[in-house]
């Protein structure tokens, strides 16, 4: 798995460590190296798993048909609307690849009506405990 995570304002590795999640995965060591890596570079962490952390607001990705699988995991469109706006879902749509897919826990009106204008196929899906639903938006 080649993982890229993008973040506009990433924490700090204080706060990554304040929240001992490497305590609860029972994997320190790992979760120390995932907080310390260098940004935009790809590093291993695993035999079979490479991070690369991309320091950058999402809609300035210009990646054309680079990735798989994009997970949308943004807080939702009234806590931040302009990550749920129409040129968030096109930068999407360009960087993933043919048949690629995006999912997020939104299932809002508007944020569907964009990805469909976007060029995505979407439908909704059940969501997980806590949430009704969940849209699932595909590039064909």
């Amino acid at each position: 798995i080649h993982y890229h995570g993008v973040d506009a304002y990433p924490v700090t590795y204080e706060e990554a460590m304040a929240v001992n999640y490497g305590e609860l995965l029972k994997d320190e060591a790992l979760y120390k190296k995932m907080h310390s890596c260098e940004w935009e570079q790809p590093v291993e962490l695993t035999g079979n798993f490479t991070i690369e952390k991309l320091e950058k607001k999402f809609k300035n990705l210009d990646d054309i048909s680079k990735f798989d699988i994009i997970y949308y995991d943004c807080f939702g469109p009234r806590v931040q609307p302009d990550l749920w706006k129409l040129d968030m879902f096109q930068a999407a749509y360009t960087s993933l690849k043919q048949d690629g897919v995006l999912v997020t826990y939104c299932a809002q009106g508007q944020a569907r009506r964009n990805m469909i204008e976007a060029g995505f196929t979407v439908e909704k899906l059940v969501g997980p405990p806590g949430k009704r639903e969940m849209l699932r938006a595909r590039k064909l």
